[in-house]
């Protein structure tokens, strides 16, 4: 477990919190170059004022950002969260854990509040793990089993994750989420793929 205090626990982000290096490398160490969001598009996201403005809220430890996230409301009760990451020298903490069930109380997806948080993770299916290394085979896994431990419920459907970047390829991918198990997930489905934070790409 993680000796963060309440008061350092997921909290907003200060205006200038995104170009702070420590932010930026948990981000940078955390996702492939080719499949995050582009730096500049998460910075203009937490920038904007309409609807498709993004939410950066950082966990800190010691004086030191150990966990961020970023999320966006796509209506009043569907949240998407973009990502969630640890720096990489602490994670297998506790640390992330805490961070996701202080965003869950905040956005009120606890069961019975009626919200949810949607989220995506690369396919964990045997067919496409067969195509990796083992390293990133252990890394998906992982972070399947992480969310599920936390209580999040998985898309029993076809899913595929859009590319933010123009020309990269569509990932097959789980559509998971947290709050009530029984949700018209079709409509989360739509909202995602028409957000207006991905290229022009035909989806299903």
């Amino acid at each position: 477990m993680s000796n963060i205090v309440t008061s350092q626990l997921c909290q907003p982000a200060k205006e200038n919190d995104w170009s702070n290096p420590a932010v930026r490398r948990i981000y940078d160490q955390s996702f492939p170059a080719a499949e995050a969001m582009p730096p500049e598009m998460v910075s203009s996201g937490l920038q904007s004022t309409k609807e498709n403005q993004l939410h950066l809220r950082v966990t800190w430890m010691n004086g030191e950002v150990v966990c961020i996230s970023v999320h966006r409301a796509l209506t009043s009760k569907i949240t998407w969260l973009v990502f969630l990451a640890t720096a990489k020298h602490l994670r297998s903490q506790g640390i992330g854990t805490e961070h996701m069930r202080r965003l869950k109380e905040l956005i009120g997806c606890q069961q019975g509040a009626g919200s949810v948080i949607v989220f995506e993770i690369e396919s964990t299916h045997a067919r496409d793990l067969a195509m990796l290394d083992p390293a990133d085979q252990s890394s998906r896994t992982a972070r399947r089993r992480f969310y599920e431990r936390l209580g999040a419920h998985t898309y029993g459907g076809h899913y595929e994750m859009l590319p933010f970047i123009q020309g990269q390829p569509i990932t097959a991918a789980h559509l998971m989420w947290f709050g009530v198990r029984r949700w018209p997930m079709a409509q989360a489905i739509e909202l995602i793929y028409h957000c207006g934070l991905f290229p022009s790409i035909p989806h299903r």
